[in-house]
């Protein structure tokens, strides 16, 4: 609140408390791993990595044998690994969210998978970031982890008990994020741009301390002139007794002798921290990685199709995402190694419009891409009977569907007139 008479002086100005802000540490510092964790309190920085966490948990994960024409398996037990849930507190949702989560808040994920005697590993666990902290490497070939298990934690020993324990590859399978270059471990993105974050932050807080004081910095009261400083201060203090703060909202004010109420507009300063949220909400987009328009932002005079930017959204957020953990998991000796490949099932993931998809349905079935029974179970409705849905379907042009699946189509672009019989 601002106090003053009608010449002019100022009897007090308070203004907002900027002092005692916490600063984001450098990374590798010794608080460097608590720095997410606060900027978290962003709501912008807070929906970024929630958006992408949960568009890679929503996948499944699977198995997949040849190439270029790949066949899902399902008889491995990776394949088995992948189908059912990865342990007994994750859910695949939640395994695949902690992975991505932790990529995109700290840089780096850590999944705990040990292999039994026979090398099948039935259980794996995301863990935490902050349970990991890295100990020691030899040119990236002997590497250790000290994990704490227990209290906050997973605990994947089954121990019971709170602890720390140091172990190596054989339990640790470490997914590295974007900007480590040529390091074992990628740097926090969120420590890597703490000084944007600060202003961010800083941001934040200001806007707290205005609704700690119920906003009363817009608020100016006029006294009479005669009114000494002593006076005024005592004034000053029985009014935000009465009126001040969260807890006398709605209150009527009353006032005499000459006092008068008058609002005032932000200073420039306000001005600038009031014009920063739609940019901070594009900046974090681009530090975290996600299209701004997923998280509120995105200004533009021409909006996208909902299709246009869920392609958009595959290709140059989710895609790259999915790519690196599955690119993970296939170089992982202990997981992989062999002919078979780890992938996500990617069907549906790009769709259009209702009457655009109906259409793009309806020639994948005619082209022999699908049969009729996979394009009914995506809609959930049953099989055709007597394994009518089970018969490719390969429709030339101007024809009509095959009646077996014994029955060659011709081809479409073939002269009508050619002989087709063998020399």
């Amino acid at each position: 609140m601002i106090l003053a008479t009608p010449g002019g002086r100022n009897v007090e100005v308070r203004s907002a408390d900027f002092s005692g802000f916490a600063r984001i540490p450098a990374p590798g510092s010794a608080d460097a791993s608590s720095t997410p964790g606060d900027l978290r309190g962003i709501p912008a920085v807070a929906a970024a990595i929630r958006v992408a966490a949960q568009g890679i948990g929503e996948l499944e994960l699977a198995v997949w044998r040849g190439a270029p024409i790949r066949e899902r398996v399902t008889s491995t037990w990776q394949a088995r690994l992948f189908a059912g849930a990865p342990n007994p507190v994750q859910s695949s949702f939640q395994f695949l969210e902690a992975v991505q989560e932790s990529i995109d808040a700290r840089g780096n994920a850590y999944i705990w998978r040990e292999p039994d005697s026979r090398g099948v590993v039935r259980e794996w666990w995301a863990l935490h970031p902050d349970q990991v902290r890295w100990v020691t490497s030899t040119g990236g070939r002997d590497v250790s982890w000290d994990v704490t298990l227990g209290r906050d934690w997973v605990d994947p020993t089954g121990a019971g008990r709170h602890r720390t324990i140091r172990v190596g590859r054989e339990s640790i399978l470490h997914i590295p994020g974007h900007g480590g270059g040529g390091g074992l471990q990628a740097p926090s993105p969120l420590a890597r741009h703490r000084a944007q974050f600060q202003l961010m932050m800083d941001k934040l807080r200001h806007e707290q301390a205005l609704w700690r004081r119920g906003g009363s910095i817009g608020l100016a009261v006029i006294a009479p002139e005669k009114m000494s400083p002593n006076q005024a201060t005592g004034w000053r203090q029985k009014w935000e007794e009465t009126y001040s703060g969260p807890g006398n909202a709605g209150k009527v004010a009353l006032l005499g002798g000459g006092f008068q109420i008058q609002r005032i507009g932000l200073t420039q300063a306000d001005a600038q921290w009031a014009e920063m949220m739609a940019f901070t909400v594009d900046d974090v987009a681009r530090i975290i990685g996600v299209q701004a328009s997923l998280i509120g932002g995105g200004r533009t005079d021409k909006p996208l199709t909902p299709e246009h930017e869920h392609d958009r959204w595959w290709r140059f957020g989710l895609g790259p995402r999915a790519a690196r953990i599955v690119s993970a998991l296939y170089a992982d000796p202990i997981l992989f190694g062999g002919r078979d490949r780890p992938g996500f099932v990617t069907d549906g993931i790009i769709r259009g419009d209702v009457l655009a998809e109906a259409e793009a349905e309806v020639k994948r079935v005619q082209a022999g891409i699908d049969l009729a029974d996979e394009a009914r179970a995506r809609r959930g409705k049953p099989p055709l009977p007597d394994g009518l849905g089970q018969i490719p379907q390969i429709t030339p042009v101007g024809g009509a569907p095959n009646p077996t699946a014994s029955t060659p189509a011709r081809d479409p672009y073939a002269d009508p007139d050619a002989d087709d019989s063998t020399t």
